[in-house]
């Protein structure tokens, strides 16, 4: 997710215009919020008050900047699991994300009814774990039998159907320019049909 451009459009009192197909418009830290020392202090989360949802953004920076620690944050607010994950997917391995969802205000254009956190850093606990429920195992599939790259590219193409909000953290780092393609092509169709597609058949996860 990266910041995206400001809108071009809206009413002079500086309302957000109401984009179809939007979930999250902007966020916010709260009046209480800390405002030194980590997260705080990184370059992302001070700019945070400046990024424009749309229904596909972008974060793009150098190393430490804090995209990692913003993305998770926002997959937390939407309900997701810290490490990956929907909202009926929860697992901890080790628990390691920041207080930053705490101290942030999302503004819903609307609620998501569904929706997947999928980073690349913690895939492999999240394939076992999924591995180790004899109740989720026979959905997914063995993940462990394919290369990162193929497993997280397949449960990707598997889940992220019909409206919902997906979120990606670091997809390149699972995935080879070759693998990144589909994955895109798969997010593009989600924009184009979700103004008027459906929610997805009711999963469990």
């Amino acid at each position: 997710m990266a910041p995206a451009r400001r809108t071009g459009g809206g009413s002079r009192s500086g309302t957000l215009r109401r984009d179809r197909g939007v979930f999250l418009r902007r966020v916010e830290m709260a009046p209480d919020a800390p405002r030194n020392g980590y997260p705080f202090d990184l370059p992302a989360v001070r700019r945070l008050h400046r990024i424009r949802f749309r229904q596909v953004t972008f974060l793009v920076g150098d190393n430490g900047s804090g995209k990692s620690t913003v993305v998770e944050a926002l997959a937390v607010l939407a309900g997701f699991n810290a490490e990956g994950g929907s909202r009926n997917l929860l697992f901890e391995t080790f628990a390691t994300h920041s207080t930053l969802c705490d101290h942030i205000r999302p503004m819903w254009q609307e609620h998501p009814r569904w929706g997947w956190f999928l980073r690349a850093e913690t895939f492999y606990g999240m394939a076992s774990h999924i591995a180790s429920d004899n109740g989720l195992a026979p959905t997914f599939g063995d993940l462990h039998a394919e290369s990162h790259g193929e497993s997280f590219l397949d449960l990707a193409l598997s889940r992220f159907s019909g409206r919902g909000l997906y979120i990606l953290d670091e997809p390149e780092a699972a995935l080879s320019a070759q693998g990144q393609l589909p994955c895109c092509a798969s997010c593009t169709k989600a924009v184009v049909r979700a103004p008027s597609s459906s929610w997805p058949p009711t999963r469990r996860c």
